[in-house]
Order: C-alpha cells, then sequence, then structure tokens
C-alpha cells in the first residue's frame, strides 16, 4: 500500500476513534518502550520470587512455565514475611495483565488490513524482542530507505495505539464491567 494511502486511513481510524494522533502516538510509543524492560526484567523478577519460595519450602515448585509459576505463586503464603511476598506476587500479576494486554494489541496490529504483517514485525523486532536493533538494522532488515523506515515505524506505532487504547484496554474494561 503507498504511503499516501495508509497515511490518510490511519488519520480516519484516528479521526472515527476521535484519538488526536501526535499524543496517541506519543502514549502508544512510550508504552512499547517500556515492554521490554518490563517483560525482562520480569524474567529476573520471578526468580528471585522462586528463590524466595524456596527458603520456605524443600520442594522445588515452580515450573519454567509462566503461568504455572504465577498460579503457584498465588496460592503460596508463607507464614514469615507474607506482607513482602504478597506484594512480589502483586506485582508479577500487574506485569502479566500489562503482557497480555500488549501481546493483545499486537495481534490486532498483525490484523490490520493496512500492512498489518509488515507493522507486527517493525514493532516486534524493534521494541520487543530481547535483542535490540539498531535503525540501521532494521533499515537493512526491511530493506527500505531511512525516510520509508521512519513512516512506516510511526505508522506502526499509531497502529499499535488504536489497537491498544481503540479495543483492548476497551475490550477489557468491559469484560470486568469497569
Amino acid at each position: 500500500m503507498n504511503n499516501s494511502n495508509a497515511k490518510s486511513r490511519i488519520h480516519r481510524m484516528c479521526a472515527a476513534g476521535n484519538f488526536n494522533e501526535d499524543e496517541l502516538y506519543e502514549k502508544a510509543k512510550l508504552m512499547l518502550e517500556s515492554y521490554r524492560d518490563v517483560c525482562w526484567t520480569t524474567v529476573d523478577f520471578v526468580s528471585e520470587v522462586r528463590e524466595e519460595c524456596e527458603l520456605y519450602e524443600k520442594e522445588y515448585y515452580c515450573s519454567s512455565d509462566m503461568e504455572t509459576a504465577l498460579i503457584y505463586l498465588e496460592t503460596f503464603a508463607p507464614e514469615e514475611g507474607k506482607d513482602r511476598f504478597e506484594e512480589k506476587v502483586h506485582s508479577l500479576f500487574e506485569t502479566k495483565w500489562m503482557v497480555e494486554i500488549v501481546d493483545s494489541a499486537m495481534l490486532k496490529v498483525k490484523e490490520c488490513p493496512i500492512n498489518g504483517e509488515l507493522y507486527f514485525s517493525m514493532l516486534s523486532a524493534y521494541y520487543l524482542n530481547r535483542f535490540e536493533y539498531t535503525e540501521r538494522e532494521m533499515m537493512d532488515e526491511f530493506n527500505m530507505e531511512r525516510s520509508t523506515y521512519y513512516r512506516r515505524k510511526k505508522e506502526a506505532v499509531i497502529i499499535f495505539g488504536l489497537a491498544l487504547w481503540g479495543s483492548s484496554i476497551k475490550d477489557l474494561r468491559d469484560e470486568l464491567a469497569i
């Protein structure tokens, strides 16, 4: 899809959802920039909580599966240091909630009729993967000139914002009847 067509469709989607495009871009970019750090530090945090669990239990019950580990941590309540433990577990669940919302929005980006696969790949490579690509590596990876790359990346971030604030958060609110 050519740039003007994609850009005009994104403008229309923002207008239809009553979103300020620049504000949406900034909020979505901030969320994406924090995702990698939150996601990968959580792995370390889960390990720390598991080690603390082992201090109270001789057997190791947590599997390497995050879901199983979180269920275990939710139901495990050591008598010693219970408040501190609950605070850590609560933090893990908040992080898991953030990761699930971002993942849900990313799936919607991928389904977008406007360059969805491209936007999904660009966002995943630049913001979500553990390895951080440089701008040059990204341009090489996607075989794009600098100006095209920056336009597509901005479009991808806006589409992510639309997927996140236009539906994921709203869907979650509706589910929880907030």
